[in-house]
């Protein structure tokens, strides 16, 4: 019973997580939240996740408070050094 009982917490668990995530993301494209580096912090604490790294900080400081996601990439350029470059 309290294996099923577990499964049922993650599941409900996921299910805001997931909520939360939409729900933040819709806001943020609605204009009624510019994400910054103290949202990622809290957000990243609230799901357990380790705090971001130098680089994540750094990339904050570069992009002047932009976040790029690391799926956003300029095109031509390759996720892997030494691949071929397939833009035309």
């Amino acid at each position: 019973m309290a294996e099923v009982k577990n499964k049922t917490v993650q599941a409900v668990t996921a299910e805001r997580i997931r909520m939360f995530c939409e729900s933040y993301g819709i806001a943020v494209r609605a204009g009624v939240l510019t994400p910054c580096l103290n949202d990622e912090m809290e957000i990243r604490k609230l799901f357990g996740l380790s705090q971001p790294s130098q680089e994540v900080i750094n990339d904050w400081s570069k992009t002047e408070g932009v976040r790029r996601p690391i799926t956003l990439k300029v095109e031509g350029e390759s996720q892997f050094p030494g691949a071929p470059n397939n833009a035309a």
